[in-house]
Parts: C-alpha cells; structure tokens; sequence
C-alpha cells in the first residue's frame, strides 16, 4: 500500500511539472507573439505616416467644425453681455425700442440656463421681424411666453407692445 501511495504522489508530481512546462511554453508563445505584432504594427504605422497624419489631419478639422457649431448652439458665459447686445441691435433693426429686465444665470453641473424679460414697442411689422430674427438666431433660445398688447394715441396710430420671457442655454 505505501509502493502504491508512492506511485499516485509521483505521478501527481510529475502531471504537475508536466502542467507548469506547457504553462511556461504558452507563456512563452504568446509573449513572442505579442512582440512580433507590436513590431509589425511600429512598421505599418510608420510606413502609412502620409496616409495617416492626411486621415488624422481631417479628422481634426472636421471635429473642430462639429465642436464650432456646439459651441454656437450656445451662449457662452463671457458673451451673455454680446448676446443681449446682438438682441438689441436686432430690436433696433427692427425700429422697436425695448427694454430687457430680469436678466439671470442658473449654473447647472453642465451648463446654464439663461432667463430674461424683454419688452418691446413699435409696430406690428416691427414686433414680427423681431420675433423671426429670435426664432432664427443660431443660439439655443425658447420664448417661454409672449404677451401682446396695443394702443391707440390721439392722433389714431397703433403701437403695439410685447413681452417676451426668454431663456438659452449658457455654457
């Protein structure tokens, strides 16, 4: 009984070296082939240089274009003061004298958002252009209301007014 007991120990000894030589010639393996690849692919880089900094190259320039436009689709913090200014330059444009009120910014983990009151007087024609030119800018803006007001002076001319609650996100 103990030849035998003598005989399963070294057999079990021997599968285990068997088992930790093959480990060692996998480990071996892979390891030369991961080097070979990494040599091959350091060539293939290098031969495809052109190829590649033409290919990087438009890829930046595209991303740079996609990143101008998400940009624009926002107001950003240091032109909040640009942007009412484009919104009374486009007030003027369309002869309505106005006056913005109640401007805020609430920060949010990401961005901002941006509220404000407008007030604007002129003509129908005028009130309309200025509403469309809104709607047009290339900021991301929602009138969150509008109300619509007229009146009549002495001599019989309309003058009507508006006010609009406006907010964009700010980045």
């Amino acid at each position: 009984m103990k030849n035998q007991t003598t005989k399963v120990r070294l057999y079990i000894s021997i599968m285990l070296c068997l088992l930790f030589m093959s480990f060692g010639v996998t480990m071996y393996i892979l390891t030369t082939i991961q080097k070979e690849s990494l040599r091959n692919s350091k060539i293939n880089i290098d031969s495809n240089s052109a190829e590649n900094k033409l290919l990087l190259k438009q890829t930046v320039q595209r991303l740079d274009k996609e990143i101008k436009q998400v940009n624009n689709y926002f107001i950003s913090d240091v032109d909040t003061i640009g942007f009412i200014a484009r919104l009374e330059e486009v007030a003027e444009l369309s002869e309505l004298s106005v006056d913005i009120q109640d401007i805020d910014v609430e920060e949010e983990k990401y961005y901002g958002n941006l509220t404000m009151t407008i007030r604007a007087s002129g003509s129908w024609q005028g009130l309309m252009a200025f509403t469309t030119t809104l709607e047009k800018l290339d900021k991301k803006i929602v009138i969150d209301g509008l109300r619509l007001s007229s009146s009549i002076d002495d001599e019989g001319s309309v003058t009507w007014s508006a006010v609009f609650n406006l907010s964009g996100l700010t980045m």
